[in-house]
């Protein structure tokens, strides 16, 4: 398709940059003789009737009954489990990487299910209760009911305080998750995720007890998303120059991060303890045929102890929703 002379006088009027426009109609004629050839990725709700099947580990596309990867022999999910997948990619930006999006999906619909508990009023200010309902984290609750209440450990960084609370920890892992887990990959990116959120619980530990606040109740996916954030910094600055600017972008936003923290009195020691520990995570090599072959069991090791970790802290929250589920978003032994 062809902008005429007068379409692009019109646009340039307008302020528009035709030459972009035009541009991005040649790309988008492109993808639709791709797509009609059978040799492009599909975008959107296409996705969802694609046939063919993409091996996760090196991008081959493959045949929808094939169980092995033609191109490095990997075993491939069923097709179901490919729609499963799709479903996360087609509520995410095109390029959705699915542990980013599974978290960011998680935190918002268990926000959903506390206005759905307490009212609108959870939007600007959810009771200590729904906090605690919903996951959310005491150092006193979690001792002195120890180990029941552990879980809170990890569930407290899927619960957030109000819709600016999720609504900015949601752009910023929409902007930073994808930029890790591409380099990172799935596997290691769980493991980042849980190392750094356990990071976040044990820098919240130290620093409650020694201010003496042991029943202040917190939340939050920001412990975990400032490890995320330092993981990248330390893993780009390794990768040497070429990825400098990635490595300087992420570490503006740790700064600028740490500074809005501070002025609005944020939990700032889970800030903390979540960067530092995915800083140290990311001095651990990945795997590669030329380093150690004990690196790869290691890491797929810790992907599976850290799945069924967040599978038992899913349990317990959802179990918790369910007990102590109380609208209005008071303890039932109280009047509303």
């Amino acid at each position: 398709m062809q902008l005429s002379p007068k379409q692009r006088e019109i646009l340039e009027k307008l302020g528009i940059n035709a030459t972009r426009i035009q541009w991005k109609l040649y790309q988008w004629e492109q993808k639709r003789e791709q797509m009609r050839e059978g040799g492009a990725t599909p975008t959107g709700l296409r996705w969802m009737k694609y046939e063919h099947k993409f091996c996760l580990k090196c991008g081959k596309l493959v045949d929808r009954n094939d169980k092995k990867c033609v191109g490095c022999g990997r075993k491939l999910p069923p097709m179901w489990l490919y729609r499963i997948q799709r479903v996360i990619g087609n509520v995410a930006p095109e390029g959705a990487t699915p542990v980013t999006y599974t978290f960011v999906g998680l935190c918002i619909t268990f926000f959903s299910l506390m206005l759905l508990m307490q009212g609108m009023s959870a939007l600007y200010m959810p009771s200590t209760w729904s906090l605690i309902v919903f996951g959310g984290w005491q150092p006193l609750l979690v001792l002195h009911r120890f180990p029941w209440e552990m879980w809170r450990n990890l569930g407290f960084g899927l619960c957030h305080i109000g819709i600016l609370h999720i609504g900015f920890n949601c752009f910023a892992l929409t902007q930073i998750g994808p930029l890790v887990e591409s380099q990172a990959g799935r596997q290691r990116m769980l493991v980042a995720i849980t190392v750094t959120q356990l990071g976040a619980a044990l820098a919240s530990y130290i620093w409650y007890w020694q201010i003496n606040e042991v029943n202040l109740a917190t939340a939050g996916a920001s412990g975990w998303l400032f490890g995320l954030i330092g993981y990248g910094v330390v893993h780009f600055h390794r990768l040497g120059p070429g990825a400098r600017v990635y490595r300087q972008a992420l570490f503006q936003w740790l700064i600028y991060a740490l500074l809005f923290g501070f002025l609005i009195r944020a939990n700032n020691a889970a800030h903390i303890g979540g960067a530092l520990a995915g800083m140290a995570l990311a001095y651990i090599p990945d795997p590669h045929p030329r380093r150690s072959p004990l690196l790869k069991p290691m890491w797929s090791g810790a992907f599976y102890i850290c799945g069924l970790l967040w599978l038992v802290t899913l349990g317990f929250l959802v179990l918790s929703i369910i007990i102590n589920w109380s609208p209005g978003g008071v303890p039932p032994d109280m009047p509303q």
